[in-house]
């Protein structure tokens, strides 16, 4: 595993492994720490400016095509029944705004949807090097580093919302870009996820650990 030290927005191309880097950079955030949720009002222009610039660089945009002011605005029942059919980067918004609602259990699991869906995209459509990828970059920076940050503070519950994730991303269908026809990639994908998952269960005393040393909260007990 590499150093704490790694920066989201230095990995252009998201190897499956990126999923355990961030497990390991998220327990020991000094700097940038839970402080941050305050900084949450300025989130949705954050998101839409990124978002919005992903879509326009994007080359195959599905008519029912979400837009970030959807996301933000719709039902929720309206947004979980289009986002199939959305660029991923949808996803990684519906949690930004679950979060910022406070539904913050829910964000986790939805930000993770987008991780599938997102990286999944870029593997399929070999972007893996393109604009789009150092955009999901910024979007982990932001969005996942306060996200991430909120699940380590419950690792049961961060577990619960990973197998929810993938259980969704399996159960529901991806209209952006078939699993069927990208099934290998599709599968290396939610490996890495599932590689995280396995991370968390082994490390959650160290998790524990360095997120009380980095003064960051803890939700769960011993």
């Amino acid at each position: 595993m590499e150093s704490s030290s790694l920066c989201l927005c230095r990995a252009p191309a998201f190897p499956d492994s990126f999923y355990v880097h961030a497990a390991d950079r998220v327990s020991v955030l000094v700097q940038n720490s839970i402080r941050q949720m305050t900084h949450l009002p300025s989130m949705p222009t954050f998101i839409k400016f990124l978002i919005g610039f992903t879509l326009m660089l994007s080359t195959a945009i599905a008519q029912a095509q979400l837009s970030t002011d959807d996301v933000f605005s719709k039902p929720d029942g309206q947004v979980i029944s289009e986002l199939p059919k959305s660029h991923p980067s949808a996803y990684i918004a519906y949690a930004a705004r679950l979060f910022k609602e406070g539904r913050k259990d829910e964000a986790v699991q939805w930000f993770y949807i987008g991780g599938i869906r997102y990286r999944f995209y870029l593997k399929a459509r070999n972007l893996e090097s393109s604009e789009e990828s150092s955009l999901l970059a910024s979007l982990q920076s932001g969005v996942g580093q306060m996200i991430n940050e909120w699940a380590g503070g419950a690792p049961t519950a961060w577990v619960q919302s990973i197998d929810a994730a993938l259980d969704w991303d399996a159960s529901y269908p991806n209209d952006y870009v078939s699993k069927d026809t990208y099934r290998d990639a599709w599968e290396q994908t939610r490996s890495g996820l599932v590689s995280l998952k396995q991370y968390i269960i082994n490390s959650r005393a160290e998790i524990r650990s360095k997120r009380l040393a980095a003064g960051l909260e803890n939700r769960e007990r011993d």
